[in-house]
């Protein structure tokens, strides 16, 4: 799952990158390099991490789809929070070094602080995560089955090979049966 996760979040990466050469053009444009472009870069920024969580959430979801665990674990969301804290790491330092060259020129960085990392958002998004993944978590389960039956019958029918050998083996013991009760009523 961690390799999924790498080439999303490069395609994500690359996207951020582009976003914020458009803000430092649109400023360059207008020759207006500061605190509104730092705005705007944070503003990019936080809908980044946005994108990011829902990324986390979504590939964590689509691998409970494929593998099917019988019992999923609550450490799933543990690791979930664990890449949406790396991943919070990385767009800060990657916005750090693209806006460095606007942030040396300006006199009033001190006031901008809050608008150099997610510290004021990164909470909000781990609870989001949470309860989108106790959702997906929920939706998995329910996809499974209702009840016993449903989920047992679910659990036969995602085994197309099982499904395969049962079918045959009633076909086999049917045919058998029947050769059987020909041969007794003769």
């Amino acid at each position: 799952m961690n390799d999924i996760l790498v080439l999303r979040f490069q395609a994500r990466d690359t996207a951020f990158e582009l976003q914020l050469k458009s803000i430092k053009q649109d400023a360059a444009a207008r020759n207006s390099f500061g605190g509104n472009m730092i705005l705007k870069g944070h503003e990019a920024l936080v809908a980044e991490l946005v994108e990011s969580r829902k990324l986390i959430a979504n590939t964590l979801f689509e691998n409970l789809q494929i593998t099917h665990p019988k019992k999923v674990s609550s450490a799933i969301t543990e690791v979930a929070v664990a890449q949406l804290r790396e991943r919070q790491k990385f767009l800060e330092r990657f916005y750090l070094e693209k806006m460095n060259p606007v942030l040396k020129g300006l006199q009033n960085k001190k006031a901008l602080e809050p608008h150099l990392d997610l510290s004021s958002v990164i909470d909000l998004n781990e609870q989001e995560l949470r309860v989108e993944l106790a959702r997906k978590i929920n939706e998995y389960i329910h996809s499974q089955g209702e009840t016993l039956y449903h989920r047992i019958r679910n659990q036969f029918l995602n085994r197309p090979l099982v499904v395969i050998g049962v079918i045959v083996f009633a076909t086999t013991m049917a045919v058998l049966a029947f050769v059987s009760a020909v041969l007794t009523w003769r």
